[in-house]
């Protein structure tokens, strides 16, 4: 919201979704962030995984997916679609995607978006008040 932005990504369906409206609101509306522990709790991830360092973050990922690249790939591609069927309704999940794309279009052609992104890209510090 910051930038004159709109969801993208499917988050405007997958986000209340999986979450509420409540704290969807909070993310996509209010710009506010959430803690590993709070996406955790909200059902975006999966687990937290405490590592001190990102090394230690990516040898946890990439023993999860080891795990994961010796199940069939045929089974792992059928389970997710079974679960998709059977969890989210794919015609509305399209017509969100479908609408995110049409209203970020149009906020990529407004000026006020692109002075907010020039801001953010730090090209145009002057602007930097009107984005605040």
């Amino acid at each position: 919201m910051p930038l004159g932005l709109v969801p993208e990504g499917g988050s405007s369906y997958t986000f209340p979704t999986i979450m509420g409206k409540p704290q969807a609101n909070q993310l996509l509306l209010a710009g506010e962030r959430l803690s590993a522990q709070q996406a955790y709790i909200s059902g975006l991830i999966t687990a937290v995984v405490d590592s001190p360092t990102t090394d230690d973050f990516l040898l946890e990922v990439v023993k999860k997916a080891k795990t994961i690249g010796r199940y069939s790939g045929e089974a792992l591609q059928m389970a997710k679609r079974l679960m998709m069927d059977a969890t989210e309704d794919f015609e509305a999940r399209k017509a969100a995607g479908e609408r995110e794309r049409r209203d970020i279009l149009v906020r990529f052609s407004r000026e006020e978006t692109k002075k907010n992104l020039a801001v953010f890209e730090g090209k145009d510090v002057e602007s930097s008040d009107a984005m605040q």
